[in-house]
C-alpha cells in the first residue's frame, strides 16, 4: 500500500502544494516498527513535493 501512495504523491508534482499532515503514528502500539517507517517515507515524499512547489513559485 505504501508504494501505491508514493506513486500517487509523485504524480502530484507540479501542483501548488501548501502542506501535508500525518496523524496517529503511535510507536508503542507498533512493535514491528513498520508504521514509523511508512510515516517517515510519507513525510519525505511530502517534503519533496513542498520543495518542488516552493521552487516553482520563485
Amino acid at each position: 500500500m505504501m508504494r501505491d501512495l508514493q506513486m500517487i504523491l509523485r504524480r502530484l508534482t507540479g501542483l501548488n502544494m501548501i502542506g501535508g499532515d500525518i496523524c496517529e503514528v503511535v510507536p508503542s502500539l507498533d512493535p514491528s516498527g513498520i508504521t514509523c517507517i511508512n510515516a517517515a517515507n510519507l513525510m519525505f515524499e511530502l517534503a519533496c513535493l513542498s520543495a518542488v512547489a516552493i521552487e516553482a513559485r520563485r
